[in-house]
């Protein structure tokens, strides 16, 4: 038998602990309360956490989000192929430092073997051969892994920057007040405890 909560309070939809209302997180175990706006990524309904490198992120699937001002305010959706550019550099810039992770264990294990041949046997052409181009492969794939993961992670942030650009561009024009700068971050920021 549950009792009712007591007026602005309403129990968690995770663990039953009171929540007071309005409160993005539960204060007993952390989940995410609504109401919710679907991810661009996903299309799920769930909560949003800080990120230090995405600002705020989807819990369920990672991508980056921008949080609602406020309820009655909806966005345009100009944000969400920007969102979405930067969520595919994130993911490929993973995919490029895996590579470069499995590119230089390649890379150390010809290495330390070719090293070790080398100085008990010698120099013996049949050997150097192999050894050397084995080398230069994985030398080459490394570099590449790394610079391909570099260039994909600079892409992050200009098009993060540009979706909150348009989403404050919506709330703007939507608030019927002028707003400062301060204050429109204040309200994105607030509603999922940022500072």
């Amino acid at each position: 038998m549950t009792t009712a909560a007591p007026i602005g309070i309403h129990r968690c939809r995770a663990c039953a602990a009171d929540v007071r209302d309005g409160a993005p997180r539960c204060d007993r175990c952390g989940a995410p309360q609504g109401p919710f706006t679907p991810c661009p990524h996903c299309r799920g309904e769930g909560g949003l956490s800080p990120d230090p490198e995405l600002r705020f992120v989807c819990d369920l699937c990672g991508g980056p989000r921008v949080p609602a001002f406020d309820a009655s305010m909806k966005l345009s959706g100009r944000e969400a192929p920007l969102l979405r550019k930067a969520d595919a550099a994130r993911k490929s810039r993973g995919v490029w430092r895996g590579a470069a992770v499995a590119s230089g264990l390649a890379l150390l294990l010809t290495v330390v073997p070719f090293t070790l041949l080398l100085l008990v046997i010698g120099p013996v052409p049949l050997l150097m051969l192999p050894g050397l181009l084995f080398t230069g492969l994985f030398t080459t794939l490394l570099v590449t892994a790394v610079t391909r993961a570099s260039a994909r992670g600079r892409e992050i942030g200009p098009a993060i920057d540009a979706a909150w650009v348009a989403a404050a561009d919506d709330i703007a024009r939507q608030s019927g007040a002028v707003l400062s700068a301060q204050e429109l971050r204040q309200g994105m920021n607030a509603m999922y405890g940022a500072p």
